[in-house]
């Protein structure tokens, strides 16, 4: 709203989202995911970050066909790409779905760098793209995960 936007973006994969909609914005967030791509995997139907991005390039390729080239170049310097994630991938981390970074097998700062290098990996994917004006937010608290609240 403080952008100006009257609604949410519609979901990527919502089937009633349409082509068109990548000009007002789209939301790739997919629950469950995370930095990782083993993240939730234990969730059926969950897109890790690796897959959103490669559904914004599908998104992009789209736009270069309508508009070409140089135009989607302008109009992405004028977008805003919000990333909010990596709350379930910490959550895993101390509730191990992934063996290999669980049970303090991994150090809590080895582990933590490791998501930041993936998270820099996916973001410069999204800079080559064309994004240009990044929102990326921290780790939010855990108890507010509704997987957490669940099972309170």
């Amino acid at each position: 709203q403080a952008f100006g936007a009257k609604s949410f973006p519609p979901p990527y994969l919502a089937p009633n989202t349409q082509a068109n909609s990548i000009l007002g914005g789209i939301n790739y967030a997919s629950g469950a995911s995370g930095i990782l791509d083993e993240t939730g995997v234990l969730f059926i139907g969950r897109v890790p970050l690796r897959e959103q991005v490669n559904n914004f390039e599908q998104s992009r390729s789209y736009m270069v066909e309508v508009m070409g080239e140089k135009h989607t170049m302008e109009f992405l310097k004028k977008a805003i790409f919000s990333v909010t994630i990596g709350s379930n991938d910490v959550l895993n981390y101390f509730q191990p779905t992934i063996p290999v970074f669980g049970n303090g097998k991994v150090s809590p700062n080895l582990f933590q760098d490791f998501m930041v290098s993936n998270l820099t990996i996916h973001l410069k994917r999204l800079h080559l793209l064309g994004a240009r004006k990044f929102i990326v937010v921290g780790v939010g608290p855990l108890g507010c995960i509704p997987f957490i609240r669940a099972i309170k």
